[in-house]
């Protein structure tokens, strides 16, 4: 019998700095969510391994 094996993928955002001063851009928790995280990287595994990648990932995809 074959078992499913988790991959984890840890990610952090990190702010971009203004282009006038080398402070970081205030956190802004409301300029995305997972959501949009979850969109983004949806379109990137269909442009990159097409409808068969997206099918082998999806579905055992979560954020938090």
């Amino acid at each position: 019998m074959v078992r499913f094996k988790n991959r984890w993928l840890l990610v952090e955002f990190i702010s971009i700095l203004n282009d006038k001063s080398t402070v970081p851009a205030p956190h802004t928790p409301s300029s995305f969510d997972a959501k949009q995280v979850y969109a983004a990287l949806r379109q990137s595994i269909i442009s990159n391994f097409g409808d068969t990648g997206w099918g082998a990932v999806g579905g055992s995809m979560t954020g938090k």
